[in-house]
């Protein structure tokens, strides 16, 4: 896979995000254009601002993504670890970066393993979580604190 296609692979959800800003933007002077709504425009207008902050954040995780995809490639180039994908299959942009070292180390048939494994819903939310909160006690005042 050539650099700039890997890019574009990886920047698929930014890149989704700007075209619906765009697209939020073009209704908004539409709607202001031929109704003349100031609230219908304002609130189109805090919709693209909202959405465009989003990916914008996006956008500047992409040396991030493309580290991992570098250090994912490295993993399993010479044989296949299904556990070091378990933290990318999480989020959107991560399950990109899975899908595109899987296609480069020759190893895609076995996305559908990993997503059954590790995947659990569009927002990527794990049945159990992972941070166990304990109540901090005070030696000195006892377990009240």
């Amino acid at each position: 896979m050539t650099r700039g296609f890997l890019l574009l692979r990886l920047n698929r959800w930014p890149i989704l995000l700007d075209l619906f800003a765009v697209s939020l933007g073009i209704g908004c002077v539409a709607c202001w254009s031929t109704f003349h709504s100031l609230l219908v425009s304002l609130l189109l207008a805090l919709a693209s601002l909202v959405v465009v902050i989003s990916s914008l954040r996006l956008h500047f995780l992409t040396g991030h993504r493309l580290r991992a995809w570098t250090q994912l490639v490295a993993r399993n180039r010479r044989g296949f670890k299904p556990d070091s994908f378990q933290v990318f299959m999480g989020a959107p942009c991560g399950r990109d970066v899975v899908q595109a070292v899987l296609r480069e180390v020759g190893h895609f048939d076995q996305y559908r393993i990993l997503r059954q494994k590790y995947y659990s819903g569009f927002w990527g939310r794990y049945d159990s979580s992972p941070v166990r909160i304990i109540p901090y006690q005070n030696p000195q005042r006892g377990p009240r604190g």
